[in-house]
């Protein structure tokens, strides 16, 4: 059904949503994984691989 919405489909936001979703269940969407330390700060990890992050400002630092 994904696969027959993905190219028959009129309108063009059902062809995304169902190749979207052919491409989520195929091919799976990538994990990632969060790891906050006090020494490293946020670490950002997808595929096992660390990406660069930022330095972000703590949520609850107020600035005021």
């Amino acid at each position: 059904m994904l696969v027959q919405l993905r190219d028959h489909a009129e309108a063009e936001q059902v062809r995304l949503q169902a190749a979207n979703a052919l491409l989520d269940r195929g091919h799976g969407r990538p994990w990632q994984e969060l790891d906050v330390t006090q020494n490293q700060g946020l670490q950002v990890y997808v595929y096992g691989k660390p990406i660069p992050v930022r330095d972000v400002q703590p949520a609850l630092e107020d600035d005021a």
